[in-house]
């Protein structure tokens, strides 16, 4: 599986604040003028800044690796139990979503899934990729929280994990995630069977 990170905003302002430093010492340098040393302090300041976020930042991420590397290693199996490639994207929004020839599943929703809940949405995914229904939808819709798939084939990509899994699973991978329509569609799941 592939993990991405969305965290361009810290990466660009401390980017932004070396090169405007940089910047005013240049043309301070010039000028001849001693002002230049105190830019070099805030230069510093910045840097130590940095790295003491960054040290921050890899605290808590070491921290929710060790919670996640048995969430990993079970993506791992779910690769090979489904063949399908799985990215993990780093965001608390509850998100999966079948793409080209692999699955999205986001990091909130990795963390509030049980391992059957888990490979029912995987399960479900799968469907829409078996059926090549997300094809039909643009890369800018298909990578969006939008999505403009039928109820049907909602249903039929259900019913399909409720077969592969089990019904329970499904159901409560449905009500764990509060999906909009879940009543409706766990009520279908019960009908059908």
């Amino acid at each position: 599986f592939v993990a991405y990170r969305f965290d361009r905003g810290f990466k660009s302002l401390v980017g932004a604040q070396m090169m405007v430093t940089v910047m005013v010492s240049t043309s301070l340098a010039s000028m001849d003028c001693y002002m230049s040393t105190w830019v070099w302090f805030y230069l510093g300041g910045v840097i130590a800044g940095a790295v003491a976020i960054g040290l921050m930042r890899a605290f808590s991420r070491s921290r929710l690796a060790s919670d996640a590397l048995g969430r990993f290693d079970a993506l791992a199996d779910l690769e090979d139990e489904f063949d399908v490639d799985i990215v993990v994207l780093d965001t608390q929004r509850v998100r999966a979503l079948a793409y080209r020839d692999a699955v999205y599943l986001s990091m909130g929703l990795l963390e509030r899934l049980d391992d059957d809940q888990l490979r029912a949405v995987v399960a479900h995914e799968v469907y829409h990729l078996n059926t090549r229904s997300p094809r039909m939808l643009s890369s800018f819709l298909a990578l969006t929280s939008l999505t403009f798939l039928r109820y049907s084939e909602e249903r039929e990509a259900d019913e399909y994990a409720a077969r592969l899994i089990g019904e329970e699973a499904l159901v409560g991978a449905l009500e764990t995630l509060r999906i909009r329509d879940r009543n409706e569609r766990a009520e279908h799941l019960r009908y059908r069977s």
